[in-house]
């Protein structure tokens, strides 16, 4: 499950991008703060326009997203999918034949179930410690009474977070953002596989 992350801030290719989409409007988003369920936030959608001085996210744009689908209930916010299943949910299968998107993160946070208090971890990639590298989630988005939604793809979980949780983010490339968004084949593909280790930690 992933029900919280940390946007990224100080990504050149990123911050390129979300300054584009925000010229013109006012969208209430602060980069390198936590996103929580039901905010506004930047997800990487496919562009017919390629960005000359991009290096692997030339033919992204940047679409500010609500996150959650609507529970068919009526009440509360489906925030994720199981890549093992979403093709067969109704909820899912069209946002996954036509409607991928990539949603950037600094890393997520995941809780333990130990008593009497729970632990928050915050997971991210293994890299010397104090740099931040960006990760990508892939994602679903579709429509619903006129606004743009988001839910992050889950998988099982790999041997770095199996023992806080049993599911973890599906993760992607950097080179695999474009096609990810844009073949169907190659997502496939990416939904199938074990997610990379992830470095990890105790936050509260």
């Amino acid at each position: 499950m992933c029900g919280r992350y940390q946007t990224p801030i100080g990504d050149n290719e990123l911050d390129f991008l979300i300054s584009i989409a925000q010229t013109g409007s006012f969208t209430p988003f602060q980069p390198g703060t936590d996103a929580f369920p039901s905010n506004l936030l930047p997800v990487l959608i496919p562009s017919n326009v390629e960005i000359t001085g991009l290096k692997m996210l030339r033919k992204c744009a940047v679409g500010f997203y609500r996150w959650g689908y609507p529970a068919p209930s009526g009440s509360g916010l489906i925030i994720n999918a199981r890549a093992e299943t979403a093709h067969e949910k109704p909820i899912f299968s069209a946002s996954l034949r036509r409607a991928r998107c990539v949603i950037p993160a600094y890393g997520f946070y995941e809780w333990t179930n130990t008593e009497p208090k729970q632990k928050y971890y915050f997971m991210s990639v293994n890299t010397p410690k104090g740099i931040k590298e960006t990760i990508f989630l892939a994602g679903l988005y579709n429509i619903f009474d006129i606004e743009r939604r988001f839910v992050i793809l889950t998988t099982e979980a790999n041997d770095s977070v199996a023992d806080i949780h049993d599911r973890m983010p599906v993760i992607l490339d950097r080179s695999e953002v474009e096609p990810w968004l844009t073949d169907l084949d190659y997502s496939t593909l990416v939904l199938r596989r074990v997610p990379p280790l992830l470095s990890r930690n105790l936050v509260g």
